[in-house]
């Protein structure tokens, strides 16, 4: 669940201060996570991730981190982009 919390904050940060743009940005990100249903292997690698077993997709200021198992994709992390990404964090 951490991703949906991160998904959450992030949300609600914006929402504090343009309601309008949280939820288009909102919209833009989930749009984004569905489209990996159809194309699963889209994005680049993430660069701090040593084992290369991560992807991004970067949707406005966000970076939405995900791997792909035998029949799906997980969402790691969503994240905005100015924040920097240690390896450790992802699962």
């Amino acid at each position: 669940m951490r991703a949906a919390d991160e998904f959450d904050e992030a949300a609600k940060y914006v929402a504090q201060h343009a309601p309008v743009a949280a939820r288009r940005m909102a919209q833009r990100i989930m749009q984004r996570i569905r489209s990996l249903g159809k194309h699963p292997d889209s994005g680049g690698f993430v660069p701090e991730d040593p084992t290369g077993r991560y992807r991004q997709l970067i949707e406005g200021n966000y970076r939405i981190i995900f791997r792909r198992n035998k029949d799906a994709v997980v969402i790691a992390s969503i994240f905005h982009a100015a924040r920097q990404l240690r390896p450790d964090e992802l699962p």
